[in-house]
C-alpha cells in the first residue's frame, strides 16, 4: 500500500465548502483507490493544525474536556440498538477541535470506516467528493493505493486531485504517479 498526503483548503477561502474531483482514470479498474478524510496532517511537517480549526467554536483550543462529577444513567439509541449506559464519576470524555471536514458526499464512490477513520473507496473514473469546512480552513486528506495485480516493478499509476469552491471554482490541483517494487 502507497500514501500520499495534501492539504486542501486555503486561509483566503471564506466558502463553508468544497468540491475534490478525483480523477483515476488512468489505472486499471481493479486498483484499489482510497482517500482519507480525516487525516491528522503528522504526514506533513510543519502543517498548522490551528488552520484546520480557524472559524470553528472553540478555535485556538486544543481540545474540549468533559468530566462527570457524579454517577450518571443515560437513555440511549444509536441506529438500531437502544439500552442505559451507566457512567461512574471521573470518567472524562475528550474531543480534539478540527480534525477532518464535518460532513461529506461522494458521487463515484463510497465512504466506509477503517480504523476509525473516514475512507472514501473511489471506484468510478471521476469521483466528486463534497466536503464541508469552516470559512478560511484547511485539511489534510491523504490518497491510499493499494498495488494493482499484475503491475510491473516501476511501472507507473496516475492519480490527479482538482480542488474546487463551493462555487465552483477551480482552486488547486495535485498529480500524483504511484509506483510499486
Amino acid at each position: 500500500m502507497k500514501k500520499f498526503s495534501f492539504i486542501a483548503g486555503h486561509p483566503a477561502d471564506d466558502s463553508r465548502g468544497m468540491t475534490l474531483v478525483v480523477d483515476r482514470s488512468a489505472l486499471p479498474p481493479d486498483m484499489k483507490l482510497g482517500l482519507l478524510l480525516d487525516d491528522d496532517g503528522k504526514a506533513i511537517p510543519g502543517f498548522d493544525r490551528g488552520l484546520a480549526r480557524r472559524g470553528q467554536a472553540g478555535a485556538g483550543c486544543d481540545s474540549t474536556e468533559l468530566v462527570l462529577l457524579e454517577r450518571v444513567r443515560i437513555r440511549a439509541r444509536v441506529g438500531g440498538m437502544e439500552g442505559v449506559v451507566t457512567v461512574e464519576p471521573g470518567t472524562r470524555f475528550d474531543a480534539a477541535l478540527g480534525g477532518g471536514p464535518l460532513r461529506a458526499e461522494v458521487d463515484g464512490g463510497e465512504i466506509a470506516l477503517r480504523g476509525g477513520q473516514r475512507l472514501v473507496d473511489v471506484r468510478a473514473p471521476r469521483a466528486r467528493v463534497t466536503v464541508d469546512k469552516a470559512p478560511s480552513a484547511a485539511h489534510v486528506f491523504t490518497l491510499v493505493a493499494d498495488k494493482p495485480a499484475g503491475a510491473r516493478p516501476g511501472e507507473r499509476f496516475p492519480v490527479e486531485v482538482t480542488q474546487y469552491s463551493s462555487s465552483g471554482e477551480r482552486c488547486g490541483a495535485v498529480a500524483v504517479m504511484f509506483t510499486f517494487d
